[in-house]
């Protein structure tokens, strides 16, 4: 039983190791998103206050 054991723990250990990749694959995706998103977000803010700022001084 103790060797069925050890040798499931090895075969676990490549899988861990291959998700964890795919984690950090994953989080760099999501942070590149997150950065793009607030970039955005931004600059939308930015276009929007200029044009309130414009419509304000119209009036």
């Amino acid at each position: 039983m103790a060797a069925h054991h050890a040798d499931f723990s090895q075969q676990a250990l490549p899988v861990a190791h291959l998700q964890q990749e795919e984690n950090d694959n994953l989080l760099l995706r999501f942070e590149k998103f997150s950065l793009a998103t607030r970039m955005l977000a931004t600059a939308f803010l930015a276009a929007s206050a200029a044009h309130h700022m414009e419509f304000d001084t119209m009036q």
